[in-house]
C-alpha cells in the first residue's frame, strides 16, 4: 500500500492516478486529488505541500477548511474570471450529474448563498458558471456549498474536466459489464424457477437458487445501482424529486419483496427483474453520456500544456508555466508541440494546423509576421513567436468560455422540458400510489404480490429518462456539429431564434468582401509625392485594426522606411483617423472627413475603376493623396444571397464606406438594400427602426464600429477575424469565415427545433401511454424495464440524425 500524494490516503501503488512532480512519481487516491495537486504545483505554490501541518482530506470526505485553497490569487487566475471588482465568474467541474434535475437542484440551491448571482450548470460538460460577489463570497464558500448537496467540485482549468469524465466514463462500464453479467447469471437461474413452477421443482433446490440470485441482486444494487441511490438521497436531503428517486424506489421494493419471499418460502422473486431494469437503465445512460461528452467535443478543446519554452533577453531557453506568459514575450515552439498563446510568428517557417479554431482541418504554411493561435499545432518547423495575449485571454480561451455560456444558459423550450419532466415525476409517485391503494380497496381479493407487481411496473415504465433527455441530447449534437465546422454559438436560445429571422442585414468590409485590399493605385494631389504620402499612410494605418490598415502594412513589409507610430492620434469610427507627425497635423480616411479641413476636396479629378474604394489623405495646410484600393467579393457571398432571397428574407446592406464600392457589391450580389457612410450610431438606429416594424433581424458583420449593432440585433454572426469586442456582442462566431456556412445553420437549426419537438413529442406519448397501461396491470416488470430503456435509448438515437455531415444537410435545404 501507499499513500496519496495530496491527501495522504491509503490507495494501492497501480492506482491509475500518479503524475510526475519535481522529478518524482506521485500517486493519488482519486482525480480530483491529483487535478488539485497539479494545479498547485503549476502556479509555483509547492510550498503549500512543505508547509502543511496535516494532510487535505480526501476529495471524497472534504471539509469546508480544505477548500480554502482555492481563495489563492494565483490559484484562480485558472478558473476566475474577474470581470469587475463586484463581479467575478468561476468555472467549476462537478462529478456525478445524471441528468437535469442534479442541474436544477444545484443551481437551486447554491444560488442561496450570500454573495452568489448566478450559477448555470451544464448537463453536456457537467460544467458550472458561478457569478458572484468577492466581497460577499469567497471561492471557497463556492466549492463547500457544492459539497454540501453531496457532490464533487474541482476547479474547471485546463483538461482536468476531460481527465474526470474519462475517469467516470470507466467506471460507468465496470458497472455496466457487471451489471450485464449478473443479468445473464440471474436470467438463467430464473428460466430453472420459472420452468419448475410448471413442471416442479424441489423445495431446496427452489431456495438455493432464490438464495443465490438474493446474492447476486444485493451486488447489482450495492455497486452496479449505486448512482441511483446517491442521487435518490441527495433528493431526499434537499427535498427535491429527481428520476433517481421512482428508479431507487422501484428497485428497493423489489428487492425487499424478493428477499422476504426467499427467506420466508412463499412468494414471489423479482431478481430476475431488478437485474434487468438495472442493467437496462446503465446502459441507456452510458450510451446518454457519451453522446453528450463525445470525443468530438473535445478534439476541437486541444489540450494545452502547462509548461513551454520562453526565450528570455540573452536568448537563453526557459521552462515557464504558460499560466505566467505575458504579451510581449518570445516563446519557442518544435515540430509537433502544441501552440500556448496567441501570437506573432517572428522567426521560423512551417505548417501549422489551427482547425481546433477554424474547422479546416488542412495545415497552412506561416512564417514571419503571421499570426498563430492558441491550440494550434506546429507540424514540421521550429517557430519563435512574440507573445500577444496571454493564454487566459487567447482566442482560443475566449471562444471555449463564450461557447461554453451559451451551452449553460438554457433554451426555452429546454425549461419546458425540465419542468414537464419535474412534474411528471410526482404525478408517477402519486399516482402509483393511489393506483396501489385502488386495487387494495375494489379488489381485495387480488393478491397483494399481484398488486405490488402492477406498482413496480408503474415505477419502473414511467421514469422520465426520455422526457429530460429530449432537449439536452439535441443541443449537444448540433453545438459538436457546428464546432466541427468553425461555426461557435455564445448565447443561448439562438437555434430559436434563426428561424424567425425576416431581414438580413450586412457590414460590407470584411464580411461580403475579403477584407485583404491591396493598394491598385495612388494619386498624388499636393506636394508629396508618392513614397512619401505611402510612408504617412503607414505611419498613422499602424494604430488602427480595421481591414484598410493591411493595405498599408504590405506597404510597410516591401521595404519602405516609415515611421512605427504617430506622436499621437484619434480614431473617428466610421470616418477616419487624426493624427501628428513630426509636428504636422494629418487627417485620413472617407470623403466627408477629409473635407472639413480641405472643402475643395472632392473637386479633385479622380481616375481608376469606379469600383475602387477611395482613402484620401490631408493635412491642415493642402490636399495630399487619393489611395484606390481594391477588395475582392468573397466566392461563397452570392450563394447566401441567393438563398436568403428564396427564404423570402430581405437582405440589406449598412457600411461605414462612402465610396461608390457598395452599390457595386450591392449590384453584383443582387441585395435588396445598401446605406453608404454610415455611423455606428446610424446603423444602430436602422436595426432598432426595423425592430420597431415587427421584423427580426440577421446582422453580420466584423468591425469594431458593428459592436453595438450586433448586440442589438435580434441574432449576430461575427466573422471569424472580427475585433475582439464585436466577437464579445455576437451570438455566433464564425471562426471558418465561410458565409456558406450561414446557409448550414439556418438549415440545420430548423432540423434541430424539428428532432426536439419530435422527442418532446414521443417522450410525451410514451410516457402518458405506458402509466395507465401499467396501472392496468398490462405490462409486466420486465416489458417495463425494456420499455423505460427504449424510450430513452430512442431519443438519442433521432438526436444522433444531428451529427450527419452537415453538406449533407445543404443538400435538402
Amino acid at each position: 500500500m501507499s499513500q496519496c500524494y495530496h491527501c495522504g490516503l491509503d490507495t494501492t501503488s497501480n492506482t491509475p492516478y500518479h503524475h510526475e512532480i519535481d522529478g518524482s512519481e506521485r500517486i493519488f487516491c482519486c482525480p480530483g486529488c491529483q487535478a488539485v495537486a497539479l494545479t498547485i504545483h503549476e502556479n509555483g505554490l509547492q510550498d503549500y505541500y512543505k508547509l502543511r501541518s496535516a494532510n487535505a482530506s480526501p476529495l471524497l470526505k472534504r471539509q469546508p477548511a480544505d477548500y480554502e485553497l482555492y481563495n489563492e490569487p494565483l490559484l484562480q487566475a485558472e478558473f476566475i474570471k474577474k470581470n469587475t471588482a463586484s463581479n467575478w465568474e468561476a468555472e467549476i467541474f462537478i462529478e456525478d450529474l445524471h441528468c437535469a434535475a442534479c442541474c436544477w437542484l444545484i443551481e437551486k440551491a447554491v444560488t442561496r448563498q450570500k454573495g452568489i448571482e448566478d450559477i448555470q450548470v451544464n448537463l453536456s460538460t457537467h460544467k458550472a458558471l458561478v457569478k458572484f460577489d468577492p466581497e460577499h463570497c469567497k471561492a471557497a464558500d463556492i466549492f463547500s456549498a457544492i459539497s454540501k448537496l453531496g457532490y464533487q467540485a474541482v476547479p474547471a482549468s485546463g483538461n482536468t474536466p476531460q481527465k474526470h469524465l474519462q475517469h467516470q466514463r470507466k467506471e460507468d462500464l465496470k458497472r455496466l459489464g457487471l451489471a450485464g453479467l449478473i443479468m445473464m447469471q440471474t436470467g438463467m437461474f430464473s428460466i430453472a424457477l420459472y420452468a419448475g413452477e410448471f413442471q416442479g421443482i424441489a423445495y431446496s433446490h427452489q431456495t438455493l437458487i432464490r438464495v443465490f440470485s438474493l446474492i447476486l441482486s444485493t451486488i447489482m444494487l450495492a455497486y452496479c445501482a449505486k448512482p441511483f441511490f446517491q442521487g435518490a438521497l441527495r433528493n431526499l436531503k434537499n427535498k427535491a424529486l429527481g428520476m433517481d428517486t421512482p428508479i431507487s424506489i422501484a428497485l428497493s421494493g423489489a428487492w425487499v419483496s424478493s428477499a422476504y419471499a426467499t427467506m420466508s418460502g412463499n412468494g414471489h422473486v423479482y431478481f430476475d427483474s431488478i437485474a434487468m431494469f438495472t442493467f437496462l437503465l446503465l446502459l441507456a445512460r452510458y450510451i446518454e453520456s457519451g453522446s453528450r461528452n463525445h470525443p468530438s467535443y473535445w478534439h476541437f478543446r486541444p489540450d494545452i500544456p502547462a509548461n513551454c519554452k520562453h526565450l528570455d533577453q540573452q536568448g537563453k531557453i526557459m521552462i515557464v508555466p504558460v499560466a505566467s506568459l505575458k504579451a510581449g514575450q518570445i516563446i519557442l515552439i518544435n515540430p509537433g508541440e502544441t501552440i500556448v498563446a496567441d501570437g506573432e510568428i517572428i522567426e521560423g517557417c512551417s505548417s501549422v494546423d489551427d482547425s481546433s479554431i477554424s474547422g479546416e482541418f488542412l495545415p497552412k504554411r506561416k512564417s514571419a509576421n503571421d499570426p498563430v493561435y492558441a491550440g494550434s499545432i506546429n507540424h514540421d518547423g521550429t517557430l519563435k513567436v512574440r507573445v500577444s495575449r496571454a493564454s487566459g485571454d487567447s482566442s482560443l480561451s475566449v471562444i471555449n468560455r463564450l461557447t461554453e455560456r451559451a451551452m449553460l444558459e438554457k433554451p426555452e423550450i429546454a425549461g419546458f422540458a425540465e419542468t414537464v419532466a419535474s412534474l411528471f415525476t410526482l404525478i408517477v409517485l402519486s399516482s402509483t400510489g393511489l393506483c396501489g391503494f385502488l386495487w387494495w380497496y375494489f379488489n381485495p381479493e387480488k393478491p397483494a404480490q399481484e398488486i405490488f407487481e402492477i406498482c413496480f411496473s408503474m415505477l419502473i415504465a414511467s421514469c422520465p429518462c426520455a422526457l429530460s433527455l429530449a432537449t439536452p441530447a439535441a443541443l449537444a449534437f448540433t453545438h459538436n456539429s457546428f464546432r466541427a465546422k468553425g461555426v461557435f454559438i455564445v448565447t443561448n436560445n439562438v437555434i430559436e431564434k434563426l428561424v424567425t429571422i425576416s431581414r438580413a442585414m450586412f457590414d460590407k468590409t470584411g464580411t461580403l468582401t475579403e477584407g485583404s485590399f491591396r493598394i491598385a493605385e495612388i494619386q498624388t494631389l499636393g506636394s508629396r509625392n508618392k513614397n512619401q504620402c505611402i510612408a504617412i499612410a503607414t505611419t498613422i494605418e499602424s494604430v488602427s485594426d480595421h481591414p484598410v490598415s493591411g493595405a498599408f502594412r504590405q506597404a510597410q513589409a516591401s521595404g519602405r522606411k516609415v515611421n512605427h507610430a504617430p506622436d499621437s492620434f484619434c480614431l473617428f469610427s466610421g470616418e477616419g483617423i487624426e493624427a501628428e507627425i513630426k509636428d504636422t497635423a494629418y487627417r485620413m480616411g472617407s470623403l466627408p472627413f477629409c473635407q472639413e479641413w480641405q472643402p475643395d476636396l472632392g473637386m479633385k479629378v479622380m481616375t481608376g475603376a469606379a469600383h475602387y474604394q477611395r482613402i484620401w489623405l490631408v493635412s491642415k495646410e493642402e490636399c495630399l493623396a487619393c489611395f484606390c484600393l481594391e477588395d475582392s467579393i468573397r466566392s461563397d457571398a452570392a450563394d447566401l444571397v441567393s438563398y436568403f432571397s428564396r427564404q423570402k428574407l430581405t437582405t440589406e446592406i449598412m457600411s461605414g464606406d462612402s465610396s461608390s464600392h457598395v452599390e457595386f457589391v450591392a449590384g453584383k450580389l443582387h441585395i435588396d438594400n445598401f446605406h453608404t457612410g454610415m455611423t455606428a450610431s446610424q446603423k444602430l438606429k436602422m436595426i432598432k427602426d426595423r425592430q420597431k416594424k415587427g421584423e427580426s433581424v440577421l446582422m453580420i458583420g466584423d468591425g469594431i464600429n458593428d459592436a453595438p449593432v450586433l448586440a442589438a440585433a435580434n441574432v449576430s454572426i461575427a466573422m471569424g477575424n472580427a475585433s475582439d469586442i464585436s466577437k464579445n456582442s455576437a451570438d455566433i462566431l464564425l471562426c471558418s469565415n465561410r458565409l456558406s456556412d450561414i446557409k448550414t445553420l439556418l438549415i440545420q437549426s430548423r432540423k434541430t427545433l424539428r428532432i426536439i419537438k419530435q422527442n418532446i413529442g414521443w417522450a410525451l406519448f410514451y410516457n402518458c401511454s405506458i402509466l395507465p397501461m401499467a396501472g392496468l396491470g398490462l405490462v409486466p416488470p420486465w416489458l417495463a424495464a425494456i420499455g423505460m430503456s427504449l424510450s430513452s435509448l430512442g431519443v438519442i438515437i433521432n438526436a444522433r440524425r444531428l451529427k450527419l455531415p452537415l453538406e449533407l444537410s445543404t443538400v435538402h435545404g
